[in-house]
């Protein structure tokens, strides 16, 4: 790679960088890399952010741009090792995590991160990525899988947590959303009821039992220890399906009103 418009001593500290750093770089990193203390390095990182060698994406975060490109590598691994440094204690998940597992063959332009961090808007758009945003409680990260990313551990919902976020979070996803991930989930290699009703006990949210009963009852009725876990865990008053639905039939069985169009199948 050539470093025009550097002197010999920056181009060699900013390829050091490059050599460890395949990602994202912080000012720590950057310090640590190169035995400088920390403002020296703050400065240099700077310095190249100004000169363009370096995009910044938020205060003492910086990606490399390649000199082929006008804007940084906007690889979707690149999407999910920027979510870790913007959004701290977070993890992929929703659309995201279905994709990763095979749950949907939709293409997404967004990255869905939950996380633990205050969320002034449910959406943003950082380094040409965009970010939707979902704030959870620090007790609700459970059910998670980690994986490497270069050097960065990025953590994923895992097969079974994705769908209890379809289940708990059902007005953000929507009904069907949640039905088409569930039922692609029953169908997968991947299906563990005995995991996913665990997880279900710990989303501190007892109308998930009656969503994924009802739905497992529906599609994998020979499944029938754990549709009677499900019925003996549900709450006694009336709940919805999807709050965002018309749901004009009631299933007395799960204290569940349905829509009309799942009620009568």
């Amino acid at each position: 790679m050539n470093y025009h418009g550097l002197n010999l001593h920056r181009r060699r500290n900013l390829a050091h960088i490059l050599a460890v750093e395949k990602g994202v770089i912080t000012i720590d990193s950057a310090a640590k890399i190169l035995g400088w203390e920390r403002e020296k390095a703050r400065a240099f990182l700077s310095s190249l952010h100004r000169s363009g060698w370096l995009k910044l994406i938020k205060s003492g975060l910086y990606v490399p741009v390649p000199l082929e490109a006008d804007e940084p590598d906007l690889t979707d691994e690149n999407a999910f090792v920027l979510a870790n440094y913007l959004y701290g204690n977070c993890y992929i998940g929703a659309w995201s995590a279905a994709s990763f597992w095979g749950f949907t063959d939709q293409i997404f332009n967004k990255t869905w991160v939950m996380t633990s961090n205050f969320v002034r808007k449910k959406e943003e758009t950082r380094s040409g990525h965009t970010y939707r945003l979902r704030h959870v409680p620090s007790p609700y990260f459970f059910g998670l899988y980690s994986e490497w990313i270069n050097q960065d551990k990025v953590f994923f919902s895992d097969p079974h947590k994705t769908v209890i976020d379809f289940a708990n979070f059902i007005t953000e996803f929507g009904l069907q959303g949640f039905v088409d991930v569930f039922t692609q989930y029953l169908r997968s290699e991947l299906k563990d009821l005995d995991s996913l009703l665990d997880y279900a006990g710990r989303s501190m949210n007892r109308t998930v039992y009656k969503r994924l009963g009802f739905i497992l009852e529906k599609d994998s009725p020979s499944d029938i220890d754990h549709i009677n876990l499900c019925l003996e865990n549900i709450s006694k008053g009336p709940s919805k399906l999807s709050p965002n639905s018309s749901c004009e039939v009631y299933i007395k069985k799960w204290h569940l009103n349905v829509p009309k169009n799942i009620g009568n199948k």
